[in-house]
């Protein structure tokens, strides 16, 4: 897992290539008002995808096939990304425009498995289907500096507060923004903070080097190794879904 720096040098340069060209494209406005993104300009694409968050490297394949026309060489002609939308409401955006396109072929978003499964039970209008996912395991971890404590408080994304405080019932979890969730670490405005071992770990410890710390000064737990003790609960099985 930690043979990372030349991967993620390499995927960060395809994850800023598909920006690039993303950015490089026409913003339009579409029937609802919205403003969307089109990779070509089509009034109902073939394809339309609904990411959960901004094009970041847990998009990587997204990516890659964006910036080497991958979905043009399978007959995908027209492909539009739709604005990121807030946090449960993905199922809704992509119902809402194909509804809104029905001569676009599909409509796919990406979205939190502990979001969409309750999502969807409060609202089985919304008529979606989980198709595929990104990782078998986890890659959810806290990242800390030094063991957690009881009464630490822990910074999370907002669409994952619930879950990890089920996970750490002895701390106190809250929503923080993604933004600032390093700096606030490592300022003590946090004891812990919601991260992804496959990205935001080694943004962590390039951001530690950068003032002068010791990047092996912090510990992460991945979630799916935590083991509550007190109550012999066994480690969540998480996975990590898409739909």
């Amino acid at each position: 897992m930690w043979r990372l720096p030349s991967v993620v040098k390499r995927e960060r340069n395809t994850v800023t290539a598909a920006a690039k060209k993303l950015v490089n494209s026409q913003f339009r406005w579409n029937q609802h008002g919205h403003r969307s993104l089109s990779a070509i300009g089509s009034s109902s694409p073939d394809v339309a995808v609904q990411l959960d968050y901004y094009m970041s490297l847990q998009f990587a394949g997204v990516a890659c096939a964006l910036v080497n026309d991958t979905y043009k060489s399978k007959g995908i002609n027209t492909l539009q990304f739709l604005p990121t939308c807030p946090v449960g409401e993905e199922a809704a955006r992509v119902r809402s425009f194909q509804n809104a396109n029905p001569s676009t072929l599909a409509t796919l978003g990406s979205v939190e498995q502990n979001i969409f499964t309750p999502t969807l039970y409060d609202d089985p209008s919304l008529n979606v289907t989980a198709v595929a996912s990104m990782f078998r395991r986890s890659p959810l971890c806290i990242a800390s500096m030094g063991p957690l404590k009881n009464g630490d408080v822990i910074g999370a994304h907002q669409d994952t507060v619930e879950l990890l405080q089920r996970i750490f019932p002895n701390q106190k979890v809250v929503a923080s923004p993604r933004g600032t969730k390093n700096t606030d670490l490592l300022d003590g405005t946090y004891d812990g903070i919601q991260a992804y071992t496959t990205t935001e770990v080694p943004a962590l410890h390039h951001l530690m080097e950068s003032r002068g710390m010791d990047p092996n000064a912090v510990t992460f737990q991945v979630l799916e190794d935590v083991v509550d003790a007190s109550s012999g609960h066994s480690a969540p099985q998480l996975g990590y879904s898409q739909m």
